[in-house]
């Protein structure tokens, strides 16, 4: 299975499990942080593999119709660079996806995330704990989900299971992307 295809899945996958609660407006189906790996184990082929699976997913006409298709017919979705514990920056900020042209516009804006050598530990822990921060409150939605790419082992900060524990209890759904 290609990047491109992988990605597309797993994020039609998070579309359709999505819920049909009620929530104050501006409402969204679905809160998805898109956090990629950083970290020095990432090499420059692998980091545009990454960005170009993601950019991809949000070009796929499936992907699309699955967010129009939702209860309130758009999401919205962020795109993150993590590392070490101290180190998550927003490539892409918060942007709703509700149809062909907005998901191209977001695609877009990865393409355009800057292709520099990646460098730190891999602290996935951290990552989880920091990415579950950014979910915004002016945006309610039945789902808030964090779907992290990674390609090594936590060797810095909070242990895996602990974040993810934390996290989950706060109500976040957690997709690995391997």
């Amino acid at each position: 299975m290609s990047v491109p295809t992988g990605v597309a899945a797993a994020v039609a996958a998070t579309i359709l499990s999505c819920g049909s609660a009620l929530a104050a407006q501006p409402a969204v189906d679905l809160e998805l942080v898109l956090a990629v790996d950083g970290s020095a184990s990432i090499d420059q082929a692998m980091f545009e593999f990454e960005l170009d699976g993601h950019a991809a997913a949000f070009r796929d006409r499936t992907v699309v119709e699955l967010i129009r298709d939702g209860y309130r017919g758009r999401i919205a979705v962020t795109l993150v660079l993590w590392s070490d514990p101290t180190a998550l920056k927003v490539f892409v900020p918060w942007t709703v996806i509700a149809d062909a042209s907005s998901g191209e516009a977001f695609a877009a804006a990865i393409d355009a995330v800057p292709r520099r050598d990646r460098a730190g530990s891999t602290g996935i822990g951290a990552a989880l704990l920091n990415c579950a921060t950014l979910f915004p409150n002016v945006m309610p939605a039945p789902r808030r989900v964090i779907d992290v790419v990674s390609n090594g082992y936590n060797n810095v900060g909070t242990l895996p299971e602990v974040a993810r524990d934390r996290v989950v209890a706060e109500g976040v759904t957690i997709n690995g992307l391997v």
